[in-house]
């Protein structure tokens, strides 16, 4: 008996035949097996986890707590709220950045804010593809622990995008993003790695109470 297993996400979209003895569990990134998700039927088209990445980081357990207190209900909330009030009037989380902004443009100065119990680094930019033809907003944490930059997967629909990683343009730079990890309290952030501060010859942040500004050259 072959049962047929399709993986959600892969671009292009994989298609394989397994036995129902056998396990990937190498393949999905939490580790289950087909008998975990009740795939025994014969000729079953099934949309299962991603594959699980080669070389790829994905954050520890450690980050669940350190960021249960930010999900998509925070951005669209109160994070929005602050943005809107200290950052730019009409700002909204993955809403639409007019084309006349200059935050679509290389700037060297990014404001952001202090937010949280665990008082994470928040940096609202502008996030697009090459073509920047529907630019968004986007509130990213910053991480300098993180060396990847990664995207939320409402961030990631919201842009068109497929697959594992894209090249987009964030604040005016290009940089290769990855799709937030699918954990439940991952998979709804935008986190800033290293990666996009890097695109920078110097760098540094400043700090002034609840204000943050990230300083470019």
């Amino acid at each position: 008996m072959k049962i047929i297993v399709a993986i959600h996400e892969s671009n292009p979209r994989t298609v394989f035949e397994v036995e129902s003895s056998d396990s990937i569990d190498k393949l999905l990134q939490d580790g289950r097996t087909l008998f975990d998700y009740h795939i025994r039927d014969e000729s079953k088209l099934y949309l299962v986890l991603r594959p699980r990445p080669v070389d790829d980081v994905i954050l520890s357990g450690v980050n669940y707590v350190l960021l249960s207190d930010i999900d998509n209900k925070t951005l669209k909330g109160v994070i929005t709220e602050i943005a809107g009030h200290r950052i730019l009037e009409g700002m909204t989380y993955l809403g639409p950045v007019p084309q006349s902004s200059p935050y679509l443009h290389e700037l060297s100065a990014f404001p952001g804010f202090i937010y949280g119990f665990h008082t994470r680094i928040i940096l609202p930019l502008a996030v697009a593809t090459r073509t920047q033809t529907d630019p968004r907003w986007s509130f990213f944490i910053v991480d300098t622990g993180s060396p990847q930059t990664y995207l939320s997967l409402e961030a990631w629909l919201k842009l068109d995008l497929f697959g594992e990683s894209a090249t987009l343009v964030i604040g005016g730079r290009s940089v290769k993003v990855k799709l937030s990890p699918p954990e439940p309290r991952l998979r709804e952030i935008n986190l800033l790695g290293m990666d996009f501060l890097k695109c920078f010859l110097s760098w540094k942040l400043e700090g002034n109470g609840d204000g943050v500004i990230l300083r470019c050259s």
